[in-house]
């Protein structure tokens, strides 16, 4: 099963958590534009940084501005997210790149 662009347009990911016996919680999307707009009052220009790799960085989801190649320490890539869809399914997920603690990466 792949996992595509239309796919993340269409919530698929969030129906597969939510439809999932993984006890994960899923935003609505009142409460995903409540948390971006909480984020977004803290910032005094409302410019966020997002630090991408991977599918985030060929084909983005996200409208962006500016693309740069960056350093983040204290963080690396790792094979540690466990996933329903895309790579796994309910009963088995499946691990994708996330970043965890210690080291550094660049994208």
């Amino acid at each position: 099963m792949s996992l595509t662009r239309s796919d993340l347009e269409a919530q698929r990911i969030q129906r597969i958590i939510s439809q999932s016996n993984l006890g994960l919680t899923v935003l609505t999307d009142a409460e995903l534009q409540d948390s971006i707009a909480s984020v977004l009052g803290q910032r005094p220009d409302d410019q966020v940084w997002i630090f991408a790799y991977g599918s985030l960085i060929w084909n983005p989801i996200i409208h962006h501005s500016d693309r740069r190649i960056g350093t983040i320490y204290g963080w690396h890539r790792r094979y540690c997210l466990r996933t329903p869809g895309g790579r796994g399914t309910p009963e088995h997920p499946g691990l994708t790149l996330a970043l965890d603690r210690g080291g550094s990466v660049r994208a």
